[in-house]
């Protein structure tokens, strides 16, 4: 309620641990109060403590995606992208709406480093078709290219990607 309000303060994220911890303290099971928990941690950079909370979340709840998702977030920042490609997999088998063009946007990066760019690009395309956003399809196409080493292209699509947002 109060995130943009409060971003910049030292105790920013403490009401977020502490509703969690009384959460889990009437039950140890809830599976959300977990993945805020890892979330929480996540954010402060305590990754073990993340990732025991979203495992957690998932042994409560096999379907919670909000799990997968933030902990193939962090496993990408950590530069485990085998965890990351399977819990984004997983995350975007469970999850629609509005978060699933950010999804696959997420898994398309997982994908780049790996030299699986046919499939990044597959997941950028299945993302531009949900935004629409011509400009930031082109730029993310660029960064494809530019990954393969196909500087020429990468260089087209950066144009086509200025010509919408110059």
């Amino acid at each position: 309620k109060h995130y943009w309000e409060t971003i910049f303060e030292e105790n920013f994220l403490d009401s977020v641990l502490t509703l969690a911890n009384i959460a889990l303290s009437i039950d140890d099971r809830l599976s959300d109060a977990y993945t805020v928990r890892g979330e929480y941690y996540s954010q402060i950079g305590e990754s073990e403590k993340a990732i025991e909370d979203f495992d957690k979340a998932i042994f409560y709840n096999p379907n919670n995606g909000r799990a997968y998702l933030s902990g193939g977030s962090l496993y990408y920042r950590q530069s485990d992208l085998l965890k990351s490609i399977q819990y984004s997999q997983k995350a975007l088998s469970l999850i629609r709406g509005e978060q699933l063009p950010e999804m696959l946007e997420n898994l398309a990066w997982a994908f780049l480093p790996t030299g699986f760019i046919e499939i990044s690009k597959y997941h950028y395309t299945e993302a531009f078709k949900l935004t629409k956003d011509t400009m930031r399809y082109y730029d993310r196409l660029r960064i494809c290219e530019f990954v393969n080493e196909n500087f020429s292209e990468a260089l087209n699509y950066l144009e086509k990607a200025y010509a919408f947002d110059s």
